[in-house]
């Protein structure tokens, strides 16, 4: 044990970590098409940070989870969609608290992108009850000319598709 504490510090070996996990705050339901709001909390100060949201696609999705024969750099045929603020209203950006929030419009799907035949690629409509995933991701620049992206904190939520109106 005294070796450890040798090679790791003076204090390491009883040290302990003060990483703040960040977390998502929303009501767990988000209506498509309608304004929604989330807040983020003990997001870390870092030099040229900056914060984005994205809705992943449900994990229920088969179509999302099949790997393509030919390695594209993608990890998934379907995309993130992301979480644009409403016009009039700030972006997701963190205050001198930790905290942010954003309000957004929810959308009502996600792109599939088919690698065979691209001119197939078509949205795909949420449903409701079907549970999404919401990220925010933590962007920051390492060294001039790079750029690092990395999740900081994620929430499932379920989504409410309001009714077609009547014709």
């Amino acid at each position: 044990m005294a070796v450890l504490a040798l090679a790791l510090g003076p204090g390491a070996a009883g040290a302990r970590s003060h990483r703040v996990k960040t977390k998502v705050v929303t009501d767990g339901l988000l209506t498509v098409g309608a304004q929604e709001t989330l807040r983020v909390t003990h997001v870390p100060k870092q030099r040229r940070q900056r914060l984005a949201a994205v809705l992943n696609p449900p994990p229920t999705a088969t179509i999302c989870n099949v790997f393509p024969p030919i390695e594209f750099d993608l990890f998934s045929p379907c995309l993130q969609q992301p979480l644009n603020p409403v016009p009039g209203t700030p972006k997701l950006k963190r205050n001198k608290k930790g905290r942010a929030s954003l309000t957004f419009v929810m959308p009502a799907a996600y792109e599939y992108i088919d690698l065979h035949d691209p001119t197939q690629s078509h949205p795909i409509y949420l449903v409701d009850g079907q549970t999404v995933q919401l990220d925010i991701l933590e962007i920051f620049r390492s060294e001039p000319r790079t750029t690092v992206g990395d999740y900081a904190a994620s929430s499932s939520v379920v989504v409410q598709v309001p009714p077609s109106p009547a014709t």
